[in-house]
């Protein structure tokens, strides 16, 4: 008992330190794009509902069927191309899943939009997570810290058109970061047309445990830690404010065949004018 709460204690110094340094880095960064001749303290509000469903994982060459669900809620609150937000999970499983512990988590989230050119723009985005109960060893372990960039290529003002409507074209390529040094490689494209975009992204590990079973010294960390893949085809489609997400994964090497579907409010306030 008396180690289990030393453990829990050095989990909570180390993700305050974290939090500490991402939010006075968001601090920083919302003083040096606020606008000092507005009053306008916060530019939009988002909050974001999803709930992911698994009946289907790939593991070193072997499917397994596992029955787990894993639902999100997110909000964020944006000044300028800065933002900052939370993110709570849940994860339930069924009577096939393999033992393992659902994982109850809290991440702090942050990120930074810079234009680079009209048509390219460089994105960061930074989790960092605090409160799981559940090992990083873990199947159902989701509680993750990490930092994602990509440089995004867009026409804003449309490239061709369908039925007299402009599209919309798009693109990325990055990384993704964790805590325990995974770098994936990140990539995608995708159209937005009237309200509905549809769009292809790809990830793929270049470290990792291959093999969970033998997971070598990544074992305290070894599903934290997998060297994955993945194909994600995701379709949108925007209602004024509101946008309904629905996203299906499939993998490429350890990863599961899961179903996300999203729904997701973003309101933006009037600029005030002094």
């Amino acid at each position: 008992m008396a180690d289990e709460f030393r453990r829990m204690l050095l989990l909570y110094r180390r993700s305050h330190r974290r939090f500490r340094i991402l939010t006075s880095i968001m601090a920083a960064g919302l003083i040096c794009t606020a606008d000092p001749v507005s009053a306008q303290l916060i530019d939009d509000f988002m909050f974001r509902i999803t709930n992911l469903s698994i009946t289907q994982v790939e593991l070193a060459g072997q499917t397994h069927k596992p029955d787990f669900t894993r639902k999100k809620v997110e909000f964020g609150v944006g000044v300028g191309p800065a933002m900052l937000g939370m993110i709570y999970q849940h994860t339930s499983k069924g009577p096939r899943t393999v033992p393992g512990r659902p994982d109850d988590g809290l991440m702090i989230t942050g990120g930074y939009n810079h234009m680079i050119h009209p048509r390219i723009s460089l994105d960061v985005y930074g989790r960092i997570g605090i409160l799981s109960r559940t090992p990083r060893s873990d199947p159902l372990y989701s509680t993750d810290t990490d930092i994602r960039t990509k440089l995004v290529f867009s026409h804003p003002d449309g490239k061709g058109f369908l039925f007299g409507k402009p599209l919309f074209p798009s693109a990325y390529a990055g990384f993704i970061l964790n805590q325990y040094g995974r770098f994936q490689g990140v990539g995608g494209t995708g159209v937005w047309w009237r309200g509905a975009g549809l769009y292809l992204t790809v990830f793929r590990a270049v470290n990792g445990v291959s093999d969970p079973a033998n997971p070598g010294k990544h074992g305290d960390v070894k599903h934290a830690h997998l060297k994955n893949g993945g194909v994600n085809l995701i379709a949108s489609y925007e209602f004024s404010d509101l946008v309904v997400e629905i996203k299906k994964n499939h993998p490429l090497r350890n990863g599961g065949n899961d179903l996300s579907v999203v729904l997701q409010y973003r309101y933006f306030f009037k600029t005030r004018e002094e």
